[in-house]
C-alpha cells in the first residue's frame, strides 16, 4: 500500500521485489525494483533515485495508481458481469430453439 501511496504523490519508488506485487506496479518510469535481502542494491537504488530525481516525471508517476483506482475496478467488474449476462441471453435463446424441435 505504501508503494501506491508514494506513487499517488508523484514520488519515484524504491522497493524490494517481494512476491506480493511490487513488480506489478514499479517500472523504469516510476522507480527501481531491487532483489530481496540485498541491502547494497537497495542503497544503490536510493542513491540513483536521488541523483536522477529530475529524470522522473511526477505526473506520469501519479498515473501509476490509476489502474488501482476503485472506480475503475468496479467498472471493470461491471463489464465482466455484462458480458456474462449477454452470453447467458444468447445461450437461453439457443436452448429455446433446441427445445422447440
Amino acid at each position: 500500500m505504501v508503494v501506491i501511496e508514494a506513487a499517488s504523490y508523484g514520488l519515484p519508488i524504491v522497493s524490494t521485489n517481494c512476491p506480493t506485487g511490487p513488480a506489478d506496479i514499479i517500472n523504469s518510469h516510476n522507480g527501481i525494483l531491487t532483489p530481496m535481502n540485498d541491502q547494497k542494491a537497495f542503497i544503490a537504488a536510493c542513491r540513483q533515485i536521488y541523483r536522477l530525481r529530475g529524470k522522473y516525471n511526477h505526473t506520469d508517476i501519479k498515473k501509476t495508481v490509476l489502474k488501482f483506482d476503485i472506480s475503475r475496478y468496479i467498472k471493470h467488474i461491471e463489464n465482466i458481469y455484462n458480458l456474462i449476462a449477454a452470453d447467458n441471453k444468447n445461450t437461453d435463446k439457443s436452448a429455446i430453439k433446441l427445445s422447440s424441435l
